[in-house]
């Protein structure tokens, strides 16, 4: 399956313990939209540029990069240079690579879990 080419497998192996690193992707979702980076560099953004926000969900492993969902009532503070975009802007983003896609995806089906 797709999930299991090496060397980026996917692990979505339960852990309720894991906890997010400085270097960690968050996914933070919002009416249809998700946080992304407006210019250059990398898309998401990682629990360092959000300020370390509590409310992080673990969700899988692609290769040795985790990715967590934020979960919070609260706005977390949005970093210089990363705004609000629609969801389906994804898909044209030019600085989307493949694990980045698949990681998006499979975190956007998640969180409407």
């Amino acid at each position: 399956m797709i999930q299991d080419i090496a060397p980026k497998r996917l692990d979505n192996q339960y852990k309720p313990d894991a906890a997010p690193q400085d270097d960690s992707v968050v996914f933070y979702f919002r009416d249809g939209k998700v946080l992304v980076r407006q210019d250059e560099g990398k898309l998401f953004p990682t629990y360092a540029q959000l300020q370390r926000p509590q409310d992080c969900v673990y969700l899988f492993t692609i290769g040795r990069k985790a990715f967590f969902l934020l979960l919070s009532a609260e706005d977390p503070v949005i970093p210089a240079g990363f705004d609000f975009e629609p969801v389906r802007s994804i898909r044209s983003n030019k600085e989307a690579k493949l694990p980045s896609f698949y990681a998006f995806y499979t975190a956007l089906h998640l969180s409407g879990w």
